[in-house]
């Protein structure tokens, strides 16, 4: 009683199927049957939310997961459009506080510079309010050029792709 091993379905081929089994069409709907039944159905949704389908058999599973999933998505898209704002608001002040900083020394080293060309250096008072305003332009191009960069490296990973190292590097230093 030497009976032969049943395959594996990864084992199967038509032609040892034909061999086996002697017919030709047999081993055709033997081979159709093992590559139907490897189908694999494969759903992709980008998003919070699941597909109204899949939501649907989550319910049926477990009666109410359904609202509790969309309720989760909407208590996280509050959330995170709350932190968008507080990050909006503290560029917004941080910004403003800069503003106030630099008007406050160029200011003080602008009066100091005529205080100090008053006193009879004027060769001094010109390169203080000099190097002031200077500075000040400086840090004024240098923060609008980090700004651009950072706005062309949030379109390039909106758009899928990588900003440059270079790029990021440059406004990572500041």
């Amino acid at each position: 009683m030497d009976e032969e091993p049943t395959p594996r379905p990864d084992e199967i081929s038509p032609r040892r199927d034909a061999d086996q089994e002697g017919s030709e069409p047999a081993a055709d709907q033997s081979a159709q049957a093992f590559f139907r039944r490897q189908i694999v159905k494969t759903i992709a949704s980008s998003g919070p939310l699941p597909l109204p389908s899949v939501l649907a058999e989550y319910d049926a599973i477990v009666p109410g997961s359904a609202e509790r999933i969309i309720g989760w998505a909407e208590r996280q898209s509050e959330h995170r459009m709350s932190l968008e704002r507080s990050v909006v608001d503290s560029d917004i002040r941080r910004s403003y506080l800069g503003m106030g900083a630099g008007f406050t020394i160029a200011l003080v080293f602008g009066i100091g510079g005529c205080i100090v060309a008053a006193l009879g250096q004027p060769t001094a008072g010109a390169t203080i309010a000099t190097g002031c305003i200077v500075s000040l332009v400086s840090v004024f191009v240098y923060g609008t050029r980090s700004r651009r960069q950072e706005r062309q490296d949030r379109a390039k990973l909106m758009s899928g792709q990588e900003p440059s190292q270079a790029d990021s590097s440059e406004v990572n230093d500041r």
